[in-house]
């Protein structure tokens, strides 16, 4: 990406799991990870009202 991202940093992920949801939808994604700590990087096209949201993991 070409701006940096809006949060870098770390999660802990002791069931190697990273699950994803929102204020509509309880669980809309989950990916299994490799590691108990795991590099979350997320970039928002607006401040607070984003509509459009890239996650990056790994």
């Amino acid at each position: 990406m070409s701006t940096p991202p809006t949060f870098d940093g770390f999660l802990d992920t002791p069931d190697k799991m990273l699950v994803f949801f929102d204020a509509n939808e309880p669980e809309f994604a989950s990916v299994s990870v490799p590691t108990v700590k795991t590099r979350i990087r997320i970039w928002i096209d607006h401040p607070r009202e984003p509509e459009n949201v890239v996650i990056a993991f790994g």
